[in-house]
């Protein structure tokens, strides 16, 4: 798995992706597909996600390849509740199979530009889960992604004094997404520049991956708040059960 998250995004990532509750529908959510409390999210990160979790009474532990996304966490997480490991979970392997959910949020499961590397991404995910556990896969639809066409541009504001504008490019034939993105600060001139490269796969792929590392779907929904799966909306959520 490629590792893009320097130390400069490492700083503004959480303004990236901030919480507009997310992580309250999260908390609701796993509560509906399980009984147990104990997450293992894969690509943790800054802990945008796992640190919330953690206050409404989950059990996070975590994995990155970003040694400053984890260093951010840890400023972040004051009561030193989450444990965090170094780790490509593509390609070493995780085995403690005490978790009752794993999850990988944020379109990080598209950032595995190899079949193989997903399929060893599902593997993963059932060493760490009991045999009662789900996998919670959260990802954009290709569909609502290939209505905006194969080259488009975004910006948006980041904070008062930061900007990001993004060009997409879709490869649909290798089924690539290229991102050029460059985040502007209007109070000292700077710029972070980075190109970020996906692999969109559609359910049935996605599905297809699961079946072959031992998992069957349990449901699919277009939100953690349940929506019934519609591919012209923005969010996937795939969950998984492991089948024995």
């Amino acid at each position: 798995m490629d590792n893009f998250y320097d130390t400069d995004l490492a700083q503004v990532y959480d303004l990236m992706y901030p919480d507009l509750g997310q992580t309250e529908l999260m908390g609701r959510y796993f509560n509906k597909v399980s009984s147990g409390n104990q997450i293992m999210e894969l690509g943790i990160g800054t802990g945008r996600l796992a640190i919330p979790l953690s206050a409404a009474g989950f059990n996070v532990s975590g994995v990155d390849v970003s040694e400053p996304m984890l260093t951010k966490l840890k400023e972040k997480d004051h009561s030193s509740q989450i444990e965090t490991n170094i780790l490509d979970f593509s390609v070493d392997q995780l085995d403690n199979e005490n978790n009752d959910i794993c999850l990988l949020a944020c379109n990080t499961f598209f950032s595995l530009q190899e079949t193989e590397q997903q399929y060893e991404t599902f593997l993963n995910a059932r060493r760490t889960l009991s045999k009662e556990g789900v996998f919670v896969i959260e990802a954009f639809s290709p569909t609502w992604l290939l209505s905006k066409g194969q080259s488009f541009a975004e910006m948006r504001r980041l904070s008062a004094e930061k900007t990001l504008i993004e060009q997409y490019s879709i490869d649909q034939t290798t089924q690539l997404v290229q991102v050029d993105s460059v985040i502007l600060s209007s109070r000292n001139g700077e710029a972070i520049v980075y190109t970020h490269k996906l692999r969109y796969v559609y359910p049935f792929e996605m599905d297809a991956i699961a079946r072959s590392a031992g998992f069957e779907l349990l449901e699919r929904t277009s939100g953690f708040d349940g929506e019934l799966y519609n591919a012209a909306l923005p969010m996937t959520v795939s969950t998984y059960w492991r089948n024995s």
